[in-house]
C-alpha cells in the first residue's frame, strides 16, 4: 500500500506482486521505496520463485537495491546492487554511477570494469521511479540508457491508452506505457495506476 502523499513528491511505499507466465504462478516480487530525505531514495526489490518454479528451484532468489537522488520526478542512481542466490552459491554485482567523473564502475567478484557513464542513465529499479515521475505529464516520449547486469541499451517509453484492469483487489484505472528497445520494437508493456502515484 502507498503511504499518504507528501508534498506532491513520490512517497515511501511497499508493493507485492504475483508473477505469472500465462495462468501459471511462477514467482512473487516485493518492492519497497524509502525516502531518507526529500531528495534521496532507496529502492529495494526481492524476487522469489513460486508454483512450479519453486518446485524446480526453490533457492533461486534475487535481491536488488538502488540508491540515489530523486529530483523533479527524475531518478539519478548512484549505486545499484544485484544479488542472485542459487543453492549455496551467490552472484553479486555492483554498479557505481560516478556522475562527477562521468564514469560507470562495475564490480563483480574480484573483477572491476570502468566505462563511460551516459547522460540520463538508469538502472533496473531507478527507471521505475523515473517512469512514475514522468507519467503524470507524459506529453512526449522519454528515452534513456538502461544499465542492467547483462549490459546497457537505449530504451524508450511512450504513453498509450487508459485501460481498466480487473485485479484480485478490484478494478483499477491505469495508463498503459509501452517500452521499446534500441530497434524501436515494443519489448514490454507497463500499466500505471494514477490513484496510487502511478505505481506500475
Amino acid at each position: 500500500l502507498l503511504h499518504p502523499a507528501q508534498a506532491a513528491s513520490l512517497p515511501p511505499f511497499t508493493a507485492a506482486y504475483d508473477l505469472r507466465f500465462g495462468d501459471a504462478l511462477v514467482g512473487h516480487a516485493y518492492f519497497r521505496l524509502q525516502r531518507p530525505s526529500a531528495q534521496r531514495y532507496e529502492f529495494e526489490a526481492f524476487t522469489i520463485p513460486a508454483g512450479t518454479m519453486a518446485v524446480e528451484d526453490e533457492s533461486h532468489e534475487i535481491l536488488e537495491v538502488s540508491q540515489g537522488s530523486l529530483l523533479g520526478g527524475m531518478a539519478t542512481p548512484e549505486l545499484y546492487y544485484y544479488s542472485l542466490r542459487k543453492g549455496e552459491s551467490t552472484e553479486i554485482l555492483e554498479l557505481l554511477f560516478d556522475w562527477n567523473a562521468g564514469l560507470l564502475k562495475q564490480r563483480a567478484g574480484d573483477a572491476e570494469q570502468t566505462t563511460v557513464l551516459e547522460a540520463r542513465s538508469q538502472d533496473r529499479l531507478s527507471y521505475l521511479l523515473t517512469l512514475m515521475g514522468w507519467a503524470p505529464t507524459a506529453d512526449n516520449d522519454l528515452s534513456f540508457p538502461l544499465v542492467e547486469p547483462t549490459g546497457s541499451s537505449l530504451v524508450g517509453l511512450s504513453p498509450q491508452v487508459t485501460e481498466t484492469l480487473d485485479l484480485a483487489v478490484g478494478s483499477l484505472t491505469t495508463v498503459r506505457v509501452d517500452r521499446a528497445g534500441p530497434d524501436g520494437q515494443i519489448e514490454r508493456r507497463l500499466w500505471l495506476a494514477p490513484a496510487l502515484h502511478y505505481l506500475p
